[in-house]
């Protein structure tokens, strides 16, 4: 899937202070944990299948169903 959202819409990682300040060498505590996220996104899509995500059979129940 990663390769799917890459080609469509490629995910931001931040290597640079978006605010262009250029007293911030490194990422500050907030835009580390911002980028932080979007590698645990890239990581996720990484290990996903398209069809695991198309499979008609899901692995929940559907609202109303016993288990829902």
């Amino acid at each position: 899937m990663l390769e799917v959202v890459n080609a469509v819409d490629p995910l931001a990682r931040i290597h640079e202070c978006p605010l262009g300040r250029p007293d911030h060498t490194s990422l500050c505590p907030l835009h580390r944990r911002i980028d932080d996220a979007v590698a645990a996104t890239e990581r996720q899509l990484a290990s996903t299948t398209l069809d695991e995500l198309i499979d008609p059979a899901p692995a929940w129940p559907a609202p109303g169903q016993p288990g829902s």
